[in-house]
């Protein structure tokens, strides 16, 4: 399975370039949205997936959604930060299926810092235009981690991950239904507990907490929208 910017269907949530100091700090915790921070000058540090990384002048720091997050810093840093979503028409997150890594230096420094410029021009324009061009920016910057992955999703592990594509659609198409392991499995034909093994084997998580994040996901999202009732974003 080749990754195509067709079937990608990315979406900036926020973003802003932000001069912080000490006040820039947060230990653990998780977002159902992925974060791309660059960093313009000064250091700091993230924790996540086991990992610190301290950040330096001129990298682009990449954080999947669901990730348990800790950052800070001692003195000034400037960054460039988008809030955004990547998901794939099959119900799954972009980085789910792609390995990128989670810092990388991008050979050409001025047009990344050009294309989160632009992003932040038109983030506050209100037109159909500016959210084309929100989109295409992201797609750019995303091709810049993807660069570095190293992955052109013909490996093994993708080819794992394919089989669960029926699933996934499902659970992305279907967020109001309970959806038991045993009826995920014989989508796929498969007996529930090599199912339940295969896939957590795949996605490091079970089953039934990938549906349950994939919920409070949807669920956070839709409390952003003030015009939805609380018993219909429960329902």
């Amino acid at each position: 399975m080749i990754i195509n910017p067709d079937i990608v269907e990315p979406e900036v949530l926020t973003g802003a370039r932000s001069v912080l100091g000490k006040e820039w700090s947060r230990e653990g915790g998780s977002e159902p949205y992925s974060r791309l921070y660059y960093v313009e000058s000064g250091t700091g540090y993230l924790r996540h997936h086991g990992r610190k990384f301290i950040l330096g002048s001129g990298n682009m720091y990449l954080i999947p959604a669901h990730s348990e997050l800790s950052y800070g810093c001692t003195g000034k840093i400037v960054i460039s930060w988008l809030h955004f979503t990547s998901h794939l028409r099959n119900g799954a997150d972009l980085f789910e299926t792609a390995g990128c890594p989670y810092e990388t230096r991008p050979e050409e420094k001025m047009f990344v810092e050009g294309i989160l410029k632009r992003i932040f021009i038109f983030m506050e324009k209100d037109s159909p235009c500016a959210g084309f061009e929100i989109r295409g920016c992201l797609l750019l910057l995303l091709s810049q981690l993807l660069r570095h992955s190293g992955a052109d999703m013909q490996t093994a592990s993708h080819d794992k991950f394919r089989r669960f594509i029926p699933v996934l659609s499902h659970i992305q198409s279907n967020p109001s239904q309970k959806i038991s392991v045993g009826k995920m499995a014989s989508m796929v034909k498969m007996a529930p507990e090599s199912f339940s093994r295969a896939f957590s084997k795949c996605f490091s998580t079970s089953p039934a907490e990938y549906v349950r994040r994939k919920k409070i996901s949807l669920a956070r999202m839709l409390l952003e929208d003030s015009n939805r009732k609380l018993g219909d974003i429960a329902e």
